[in-house]
């Protein structure tokens, strides 16, 4: 049987980490590749990832500035051009449904071109759609600018939150991942401010400068292309390593942090190899979905939706409506108020980005739907008694109440559902299927925002804006259930870590846990255990493929899998340098099969559960079963018995530093 090193060699190309090996120091005398960087290196790291995330998110401005300046010009498109409300309705709402067939086809764009180009691409239609609509001499013409912009959105829209995850650290993805929403909000506002601009022109001008305004976004997204990477993911995808790498060097804190990354993505990236080996298609994977990708595209799907049928977009699109029946007039008291929207929005969102990775994603999803739920019964109550009982409160107390619950509204949305909602979308997905599930949540969300944009002012002439209001309150108390039953927290998980978390855990938790406790890991109690514990093993349960070949003494270590059969850790063979290897080999009733080499250096002799060995280098290998899922086996010293506990993701193979006795195993399950 080769060494383990030798395996890892041929398995991991990326690096090699063997015990005869001498680590190259520092002058500090530690390993190079696990020095951390000084503080003016991770700042400056830090910084590039920021502006990658910031330049990507260029994209959710051309989405966010076409929401709220069409809420302004939109009263004067209907002056100038003399549409009905039914065209103002298919105007406005449109948008969001053209934008499915960007964000469709943006997947699969994206897998051919690169993340980046993909942007690229939705600039350059979203440019042409402006341009369109800014010389549009009649609703037809406007109507195809419009459709075209709808486009370009949904490219930019689905790709920027997928590249922005693939490049993140696990620590900060979810405060990177909220930055399209933050660009969303600051482009809403900047459309409220160019309306407010604006108004004072002519009716036949001031809309088109309006709508023209979008295009200047659009250019800085050409520039941004000079800055950003391409995603190391897709790098790996296209077997283009050394580039990747290249990549994640500028993006990771250590050469150490870059291997991990690698094996890594390469273990997702080997997933989707063998899923297409299987010629199975994407599409046919989501659309036919196993439990675990069900469960994802619940999750996913499903907090789109919820973002934009608790009516969002009808109280961004339609807030000069909403104030005209609070009680306000004036065209410029109008748009000052939402103004006022925009700019409760923006701060809010700048809130959640610092909360997003310190307090959890359900927590502020909690708080948020909560929050909606109560302000939007508060607007459905302000504009009732303006309008059927004027004599109990007086205008100007109806009007603050009304704005204040519009302004309480977006906050509230702007804390959890908004970017919370992007960073779900686009983390819960394997690499497999992430383009193209990111590209179907957005089906859930961009056909709700199309058929409340639609349908608003329709239904509000049949039972009032006010009901409007009290409907989209009663969806929102059933979001906060929707939360609790069918979104998992995946605060500080790597994106790998998440996938294997679906896979029918009962409890939504990942990262290095304990598996119950060590009680239940080994058969011994602490109390009562000898110096080596032997597990009872199951036979009937767990058939062996290598026995102990006679070593002495024998190591039994157990390893419990997800469905509580113990798997066994025997010596195999022994080297002639004073080294052993280990298997662990086990068969389930489940077709589970899992081999897994351990070459342990010349402390052999006394490895005890109290003294592992340091610097193990390891091997890992499956056969035979069906869908190749990763996990992890880390097996150290808690003095005794020794303890076994599994992390969702796989860990880099890495050398424990100083005195550190600890094995890092990573095996596929």
């Amino acid at each position: 049987m080769p060494g383990a090193a030798e395996a890892v060699n041929g398995r991991n190309k990326y690096v090699v980490i063997d015990p005869s090996d001498e680590p190259e120091l520092d002058a500090a005398g530690l390993d190079v590749r696990w020095r951390r960087p000084s503080a003016s290196e991770r700042r400056s790291k830090e910084r590039f990832v920021f502006a990658c995330a910031i330049f990507a998110s260029l994209n959710a401005i051309l989405l966010g500035y076409d929401v709220g300046v069409m809420s302004g010009a939109i009263i004067y498109i209907q002056k100038d051009l003399h549409i009905t409300e039914f065209q103002e309705e298919i105007l406005v709402g449109c948008l969001s449904v053209v934008s499915l067939l960007g964000s469709l086809s943006g997947g699969r764009t994206s897998d051919a071109i690169g993340r980046k180009w993909t942007m690229a691409l939705g600039a350059i239609v979203f440019q042409a759609g402006a341009a369109i609509m800014t010389f549009a001499p009649s609703f037809t013409v406007l109507m195809i600018g419009r459709l075209l912009a709808g486009v370009g959105i949904g490219f930019g829209a689905m790709i920027s939150a997928v590249y922005i995850a693939e490049i993140s650290p696990a620590a900060a993805r979810g405060t990177l991942t909220s930055l399209p929403e933050i660009c969303i909000n600051l482009g809403i506002l900047l459309g409220y401010v160019s309306n407010y601009a604006f108004s004072g022109l002519s009716e036949h001008i001031n809309w088109r400068i309006m709508l023209g305004v979008g295009i200047l976004p659009s250019v800085f997204i050409g520039f941004a292309l000079f800055v950003i990477p391409e995603s190391p993911r897709w790098l790996m995808m296209e077997k283009r390593v050394p580039e990747a790498r290249a990549v994640l060097l500028q993006i990771s804190e250590s050469e150490a942090e870059v291997e991990e990354r690698l094996v890594e993505i390469e273990e997702a990236a080997n997933l989707l190899k063998s899923t297409k080996s299987e010629d199975k298609a994407v599409w046919m994977e989501l659309l036919n979905p196993s439990p675990s990708v069900r469960r994802m595209l619940y999750a996913g799907c499903g907090i789109q939706m919820f973002q934009q049928i608790t009516g969002i977009d009808a109280t961004v699109y339609y807030s000069p409506t909403i104030f005209r029946d609070a009680g306000i007039k004036s065209d410029q008291e109008l748009l000052a108020a939402t103004v006022a929207v925009g700019f409760t929005k923006t701060i809010f969102i700048l809130v959640a980005i610092f909360l997003i990775d310190k307090v959890g994603r359900k927590p502020l999803l909690y708080v948020s739907t909560i929050g909606m739920t109560i302000c939007l019964f508060i607007l459905g109550i302000a504009l009732t008694l303006q309008k059927h009982a004027m004599g109990l409160i007086s205008p100007r107390i109806g009007i603050d109440l009304a704005v204040f619950a519009v302004c309480g509204n977006v906050a509230f949305f702007s804390i959890g559902m908004g970017p919370i909602c992007w960073v779900l979308s686009s983390e819960i997905f394997p690499l497999r299927l992430r383009a193209q599930a990111s590209a179907l949540g957005q089906v859930g969300g961009r056909v709700s925002s199309g058929l409340v944009s639609m349908s608003f002012l329709s239904m509000a002439r049949i039972i009032s804006v006010a009901g409007m209001f009290f409907v989209f309150a009663a969806i929102s108390t059933v979001s906060v259930a929707f939360v609790y039953f069918c979104v998992p927290e995946t605060k500080g998980k790597t994106l790998e870590q998440i996938e294997i978390m679906f896979e029918g855990v009962k409890e939504w938790r990942g990262g290095e846990v304990e598996l119950e406790d060590t009680q239940h890991l080994i058969h011994n109690s602490k109390k009562s255990a000898p110096a080596l514990p032997v597990p009872q093993v199951d036979t009937k349960a767990l058939t062996f493929d290598s026995l102990n070949l006679g070593l002495h003494p024998p190591l039994s270590l157990p390893v419990l899998g997800r469905n509580k059969q113990p798997s066994d850790l025997v010596p195999v063979d022994r080297n002639a340098g004073g080294g052993s290897t280990v298997r662990l080999s086990a068969s389930s009733g489940r077709r589970r099969r899992t081999t897994l080499d351990t070459r342990y250096g010349p402390l052999w002799p006394h490895l005890l559960p109290s003294n592992l060995a340091a610097n193990s280098a390891i091997n890992s290998r499956s056969s035979g079963w069906p869908r190749s899922n990763t996990m992890t086996a880390l097996l150290r010293r808690i003095q005794s018995p020794v303890a076994a506990s599994t992390a969702c993701a796989p860990m880099a193979l890495r050398r424990m530093p100083g005195n550190g006795l600890s094995t890092t195993t990573s095996a596929s399950r």
